[in-house]
């Protein structure tokens, strides 16, 4: 049913807006219902009553049954699907001022045409609250272009997401030439909050993901089209190797792994022998390696990485690949085999005092591996607690113990959430005796642990000695 009276929200949060009952506009409502906040959904479109009747159902079935979904993968709470729905309302074009005059944060959401984003930011801007940010969503329409159609064009900017929005983290903000750096703050802020990740783009034609897959995309269609491939073993390719890999390295970070010159002189191959201008490396790599800037080996590339430990960075990528190819169930037989011998021999029901002194020996002996394989599901069914080891002072006291039984001393534990996942620093002294029978004492060192639902993922080590 329609909203014509609005309550504020007691808690101070913003008010949001959707323009649009399409699946942008349902996807984002979404979004910010299961973080909380009071969403307005508002169609623009002429529609009779009945009409509007079968959009609203339309849209309020889907958005229970997205609730559903959620809650059946371990997303959302059965028991809040309810409160969630309850949270979305909606909003007739002829009753659009009740949903609009007090929304904080506005996303517009209609179809891709320049003549229904004007007509709608128009309508927006007539009724919205000065202080309102005003978003497009679009993805094919600069900001430039559509800020003439907003009254204060500093509230307006495009904020690109993509589908399904409840799901995917990243947002893609993109000022036009009038926007006011405070409003992109502001917005970045709240999507941080929500747990997203924005990146900030001029108002360039495809942002930075669309302009990136557009190419992936026609490529891949393109060897289909060619025969160099199945689209099975297309698939298999760009899973297991292409987005497998970046998934944990960023594309520019990617070229500096391997080194600029690599991709440099592998491009010029691709270009003579496709005989295509497409596969050619734009200036900026040539003119990296002229400046000595060619990756890790140099300390510099597309990122500065004079300041850190390159050895502990690598490895720390390299636990997060071992991390990601656990979770898709594609760990080298090695690795399965480490595990299995571990197994071997083990009691039938091995006491968790035990997994933790196989985890500091692995930890002593630097084997990385088989001290992850002992963090895995059977660890944390194996240590008192089960299921239950997930919240931060049990982690803590763990590992308090862990540290006394290898002579550290913590001094400090920091903590950050990224979604799901849990990044726990632990920062202090170690003293004893390494295995070569030197001693040592106050080493400093730092413990990086990532731990989602409980379990820790992955881990890294780095003290003074090393």
């Amino acid at each position: 049913m329609d909203s014509s009276v609005h309550k504020p929200d007691s808690r101070g949060r913003d008010i949001i807006a959707s323009i649009g009952a399409g699946r942008m506009g349902r996807g984002i409502a979404i979004t910010f219902a299961l973080a909380g906040y009071e969403v307005r959904i508002i169609d623009v479109k002429e529609r009779s009553a009945a009409e509007y009747e079968v959009l609203h159902k339309s849209a309020s079935a889907e958005i229970h049954s997205t609730l559903n979904m959620l809650s059946s993968i371990g997303l959302l709470d059965a028991n809040n699907i309810k409160s969630t729905e309850a949270k979305v309302s909606f909003f007739a074009k002829h009753n659009c001022a009740a949903g609009l005059t007090d929304a904080d944060i506005i996303f517009e959401a209609v179809p891709e045409t320049l003549d229904a984003k004007e007509a709608a930011l128009k309508l927006v801007s007539r009724f919205a609250q000065s202080s309102a940010i005003i978003a497009s969503t679009t993805s094919t329409i600069l900001s430039d272009d559509l800020q003439q159609f907003v009254l204060r064009p500093g509230r307006f900017l495009n904020a690109h997401w993509l589908n399904p929005a409840y799901l995917v983290p990243l947002v893609e903000v993109s000022p036009g030439r009038d926007t006011d750096p405070a409003n992109v703050t502001r917005l970045n802020t709240l999507l941080e909050t929500m747990g997203k990740v924005p990146v900030v783009c001029s108002a360039s034609p495809g942002y930075i993901v669309p302009r990136i897959q557009a190419l992936a995309m026609n490529e891949a269609a393109r060897m289909v089209e060619e025969g160099v491939a199945t689209v099975e073993d297309i698939d298999k390719a760009t899973k297991y190797g292409f987005g497998f890999r970046f998934a944990i390295l960023g594309l520019l970070e990617f070229i500096d792994w391997g080194g600029g010159d690599i991709l440099y002189y592998a491009s010029r191959y691709m270009t003579n022998a496709m005989n295509s201008e497409r596969y050619a490396a734009p200036a900026i790599i040539e003119k990296n390696m002229k400046e000595g800037r060619i990756g890790l080996s140099t300390s510099k590339g597309f990122l500065d990485y004079s300041t850190i430990n390159v050895n502990e960075y690598q490895q720390e990528k390299l636990a997060e690949f071992v991390s990601m190819l656990r979770h898709i169930n594609k760990l080298p037989p090695s690795a399965m085999a480490a595990t299995s011998t571990q197994a071997v021999g083990a009691p039938e029901s091995p006491d968790a005092q035990d997994t933790v002194q196989q985890f500091l020996k692995s930890l002593e002996t630097s084997d990385l591996n088989r001290a992850q394989a002992c963090l895995d599901q059977e660890f944390s069914m194996t240590y008192p607690g089960g299921n239950e080891f997930t919240a931060l002072p049990q982690l803590v006291e763990w590992l308090n113990n862990r540290y006394q039984s290898v002579d550290k001393t913590v001094e400090r534990f920091d903590q950050s959430q990224a979604g799901v996942e849990t990044v726990i620093y632990c920062y202090g002294t170690l003293s004893g005796v390494w295995l070569d029978g030197t001693s040592f004492t106050n080493v400093r060192f730092v413990d990086r642990f990532v731990v989602i639902d409980g379990l820790i993922h992955s881990l890294f080590s780095w003290s003074d000695s090393t």
